[in-house]
């Protein structure tokens, strides 16, 4: 998550960001208590699950600003590249995981245990 120091919503995005890392928390140690301690492929570091940056001096807009300020350009680059390494990371896991798959039967057993909670 990304916003401007002097952006009106600043505060609504750092409370945001606490709680989804407070949700990832409790979700994981939900899923591993009702797997029964089996392994989940969520990253070991909490660090990862939402990521805040928040840029000093700056108001709500900045990505709309880059004809007007160069560092707006910068950071409409660098989200680039982020999103772009994203998807070579997730090209990497998959490449990584291939024939090390579950099986469809273990992969619908693990749905039907995750998704029981939702019709208790």
């Amino acid at each position: 998550m990304q916003c401007g120091e002097k952006d009106p919503f600043v505060d609504d995005t750092v409370i945001f960001a606490g709680r989804v890392r407070e949700a990832k928390r409790e979700r994981k140690a939900e899923l591993e208590m009702m797997m029964g301690g089996e392994g989940l492929r969520m990253s070991e570091m909490e660090d990862e699950w939402v990521e805040m940056v928040l840029f000093s001096d700056w108001s709500h807009g900045y990505l709309q600003m880059g004809s007007l300020m160069k560092e707006g350009v910068e950071i409409i680059e660098e989200l680039g590249d982020w999103i772009k390494g994203g998807f070579e990371k997730g090209k990497i896991l998959t490449e990584n995981n291939r024939g090390k798959g579950l099986s469809e039967r273990e992969l619908m057993r693990r749905r039907r245990l995750l998704d029981s909670h939702i019709f208790d």
